[in-house]
């Protein structure tokens, strides 16, 4: 065997390995969004679950992380798009309540790769790290008839249904089964179903690896909790037990979202250069002609540097 062949071979056998590394590290479905086909045409909506370590620390998180962040995320084409509580479990367990939900749009995967991996974003990263106890972060992708944009409609109270099948077909069933008798229910009570999407998690412990996730809207709380209360919308639910490894329904109210900041250059763009100084003799700067004269100097492109990480 030649030399050539060999050192072929061992290159070969490195980039398998780091492609081995990088897949255990970041996870099928990183990588399944990292290289999606349409990762530069297609938006997609981020959902963000917080758990604050105490109230302080949620104001802090808003200060220091949140509203410097949202700003980047405008730059980049994206907005804040609902954001709500998630503590109050009714079906669940304790550790199913967060302290905040967030929903957020990117014009493309490609946005939101480019904000998680920009040297703006992550210096943001420890003075979140610091306010938070935990975090899952998940891709969503609307089932019709939801849209891209989340709306909320005259809905005063919500309540959100995060679910895991048991078995591959398990979602399928539901809607073949249940999915027309939960809305009776909801419809009954003066409920709507706003929003579903289905969930890829990015980063989420496996108790936190939901299939999908399911907003109810309702013109009061009122509605709402009588929606919660029926004896038949419980039955409902378990009688649905057998097609889900996970079932969580949690109540939520809308919360007031961060309004990003005044525009801020392109991130990691290199420092604007300073003023050509001024020809005494006549107050013509000794730099290319003003707007609107002939010129043939173009400005030098911007670089772009693609991105990624976990929230928002």
């Amino acid at each position: 065997m030649n030399r050539g062949l060999i050192g072929f071979l061992a290159f070969l056998a490195v980039l398998l390995l780091a492609f081995g590394v990088a897949a255990y590290v970041l996870g099928p479905n990183m990588l399944a969004f990292i290289f999606h086909g349409d990762r530069r045409t297609e938006p997609v909506v981020i959902v963000n679950l917080v758990d604050f370590v105490d109230a302080d620390h949620a104001q802090t998180y808003a200060r220091d992380f949140e509203t410097p962040a949202i700003g980047l995320i405008a730059t980049l084409g994206g907005h804040e798009v609902w954001k709500a509580s998630a503590a109050d479990v009714v079906h669940g367990q304790l550790q199913d309540g967060w302290s905040s939900l967030d929903l957020v749009a990117y014009p493309s995967r490609a946005a939101f790769i480019e904000l998680v991996t920009s040297s703006d974003y992550r210096a943001l990263l420890g003075a979140r790290d610091a306010a938070v106890k935990r975090a899952a972060t998940y891709a969503a992708t609307p089932i019709e008839p939801s849209q891209n944009a989340f709306d909320p409609q005259d809905t005063q109270a919500q309540a959100l249904r995060f679910m895991t099948g048991a078995h591959a077909d398990s979602i399928a069933t539901y809607d073949s089964k249940w999915l027309g008798e939960d809305a009776q229910m909801l419809e009954r009570h003066g409920g709507v179903l706003l929003w579903r999407a289905r969930l890829s998690p990015l980063v989420a412990d496996e108790a936190e690896r939901f299939d999908e996730i399911l907003v109810y809207g309702f013109r009061d709380t009122e509605m709402r909790d009588e929606w919660v209360g029926d004896t038949e919308r419980e039955t409902l639910q378990t009688l649905q037990r057998r097609l889900f490894r996970r079932d969580v329904l949690v109540l939520s109210d809308a919360q007031q979202m961060v309004q990003p900041p005044a525009p801020t250059a392109v991130l990691d763009a290199p420092p604007a250069s300073p003023p050509a100084p001024v020809d005494a003799t006549n107050g013509a700067a000794d730099a290319p002609a003003a707007a609107g004269a002939s010129d043939d100097s173009t400005a030098p492109a911007v670089d772009q540097v693609p991105t990624e990480s976990n929230e928002p």
